[in-house]
């Protein structure tokens, strides 16, 4: 494991993973012509602005990059994670010399559910001790399922490239790579969704534009939406998340109230001693408390 750091250590940072639930399940009412003129707009100005400032110009001042060796233990790169209050890392292959990719809560989960599937809780905890990220990926192949994307920018390029990356390759963060004059790799650091929105947040001008509400701006999911109820078994949870794709399932009661949220990152604290594969959500209670923030379509 590498770390590079230029900051004392910071507390445990949620940027990779912020609630936002919305309390009405009714799709918002078909927009007017007028309402169709403003999100051109919105459009213009936003693609401008992004346009304008590049994947560097999002980074803190300063900041902690961790890096992990392919060959490292996933039990310790867990506890690396947790420890330091993250959610993912680059990896590097110190075979290739090269950038390998990043280790997602993508992999815990299907980690998880490889040893739900196949092997008992005895053997799973007995596998774990010795299991080495890059072995991740043939994991993947016996669950039959696709190898991810390896994605990565350059530091200077537009926050409007790296928007267009994330949508396409529906990922959460962009390793921003840079080389020196010999071609050899340097991971400079990630940039993520919750870092380009926070940049937006703080630095876009043109905020009146952005004066409208979820219904007109159609944000939000209305249909299908997957829910769990306080009994629901942590790994149905789980097979929930790759099944339908998704990263969060609401918590509700017998009346369809919102009382908590589940998502991939909460995996985590019960990955490391595997309990998580017998318990259910209430006994999980206590890993996930958080402050649930809930928004109306006229928000």
């Amino acid at each position: 494991m590498n770390t590079s750091s230029s900051s004392p250590p910071q507390p445990p940072s949620n940027e990779d993973h912020e609630s936002l639930l919305l309390e009405s399940p009714s799709p918002p009412a078909a927009a007017t012509a007028t309402d169709l003129e403003e999100p051109c707009e919105i459009q213009t100005h936003m693609r401008s602005f992004l346009k304008q400032h590049t994947a560097y110009d999002v980074l803190p001042v300063s900041y902690r990059l961790i890096v992990f060796d392919t060959r490292l233990l996933v039990k310790k790169a867990l506890g690396a994670l947790v420890q330091n209050g993250i959610v993912s890392a680059p990896l590097w292959s110190s075979d290739t010399h090269q950038f390998a990719g990043m280790l997602t809560v993508s992999d815990f989960v299907h980690l998880i559910q490889y040893y739900y599937h196949h092997m008992s809780v005895e053997d799973a905890l007995q596998d774990i001790e010795k299991f080495e990220i890059g072995h991740l990926r043939d994991l993947e192949k016996k669950l039959d399922m696709p190898a991810p994307q390896l994605v990565s920018m350059h530091p200077m390029a537009t926050l409007y490239d790296a928007c267009q990356l994330l949508a396409t390759s529906r990922a959460h963060r962009v390793p921003l790579l840079d080389h020196d004059h010999l071609g050899t790799e340097t991971i400079i650091s990630v940039v993520t969704q919750y870092r380009i929105l926070k940049f937006i947040a703080v630095n876009f001008k043109h905020t009146q534009s952005l004066r409208r509400t979820l219904a007109d701006l159609k944000i939000g999911t209305y249909k299908n939406i997957a829910t769990a109820t306080m009994t629901t078994p942590v790994v149905d949870l789980i097979n929930t998340f790759v099944d339908k794709k998704i990263s969060a399932v609401p918590i509700v009661d017998d009346q369809n109230v919102v009382l908590n949220v589940y998502e991939t990152v909460d995996v985590m604290p019960g990955q490391a001693d595997l309990t998580i594969l017998t318990c259910r959500w209430k006994k999980h209670w206590k890993h996930v408390p958080r402050i649930i923030l809930v928004c109306t379509l006229a928000l």
